[in-house]
């Protein structure tokens, strides 16, 4: 039986047609309405769902060398959890909230304890508080500070202090009349 590009081997739907429904669960549209629109049964967008959940969210049991923790804002400004593979910038988990409780039931429950030890560095940002948990989920990582955010809080600094600075040399200009 020849291969094709457009359909990938035992499947229903097209390659396009499956990134077509994607597209439409981004805008946060409802399963009736994407099916009604691409002519599909909601069973079959339901099935595309769960496949896009074990694909991407749910992990296959292994974890890289080097994780990166940080968050991001979603739907209604709501800031979620995002663990990337630093070493190719791949999305490990997203999961819609940043409560403590629910990061480390995520990486216990789906990554065995040795997965979790052959992670060799994780790398946050200076204000999360993931630090606390870290030691207890990856045993054997080294927890390095994003340079990132290191470089944007340096220049947070830089500008309130050149803007304290400038007020100071406004009043003392005004106070001596100058």
């Amino acid at each position: 039986m020849p291969k094709h590009k457009l359909v990938d081997k035992r499947a229903q739907i097209s390659k396009r047609l499956r990134i077509t429904i994607i597209a439409k669960l981004v805008k946060d549209t409802s399963v009736e309405n994407i099916a009604q629109d691409l002519n599909l049964s909601p069973n079959t967008i339901n099935r595309q769902i769960t496949k896009i959940h074990n694909e991407f969210i749910h992990p296959s049991g292994t974890l890289p060398e080097h994780l990166s923790f940080d968050e991001v804002r979603t739907t209604n400004h709501q800031m979620s959890f995002l663990a990337i593979n630093a070493e190719n910038g791949n999305i490990i988990s997203l999961l819609p909230n940043r409560i403590s409780k629910n990061i480390i039931d995520r990486f216990e429950r789906c990554y065995s304890l040795s997965s979790r030890k052959a992670v060799k560095s994780v790398v946050l940002d200076f204000n999360s508080s993931y630090h606390i948990f870290i030691k207890r989920l990856f045993p054997n990582a080294q927890i390095i500070a994003d340079r990132f955010h290191l470089i944007q809080m340096l220049n947070h600094v830089t500008t309130q202090v050149r803007i304290a600075n400038s007020y100071l040399e406004i009043t003392f200009k005004r106070s001596f009349n100058l």
